[in-house]
């Protein structure tokens, strides 16, 4: 069990990640979403807790790029625009 002293989770993973690697990396779909388990069963519900799987998604920079925004956003319940005033996004 995890105590839930207030802290959110925001969890995203690429449904591509670690497909055809030989590493620890080719689980990593499925420890996320035993991770996720783990934290609900610990009590973390849809408020406190998210888990976004990217369509064709994999363990790249860009793709991280594009979802930190979102994840600061939810994390925080803040408008983007706070954390990158000057970034223009689509």
């Amino acid at each position: 069990m995890i105590a839930d002293e207030g802290q959110r989770f925001y969890m995203y993973v690429g449904d591509q990640e670690g497909v055809g690697k030989k590493t620890i990396q080719s689980a990593m779909m499925a420890r996320t979403r035993q991770a996720y388990a783990l934290l609900a069963d610990s009590g973390f519900n849809g408020a406190k807790l998210r888990l976004v799987i990217g369509e064709g998604g994999h363990h790249l920079v860009p793709v991280f790029v594009e979802q930190f925004p979102e994840a600061l956003k939810w994390i925080f319940g803040m408008d983007t625009n706070t954390f990158f005033p000057d970034t223009e996004r689509g």
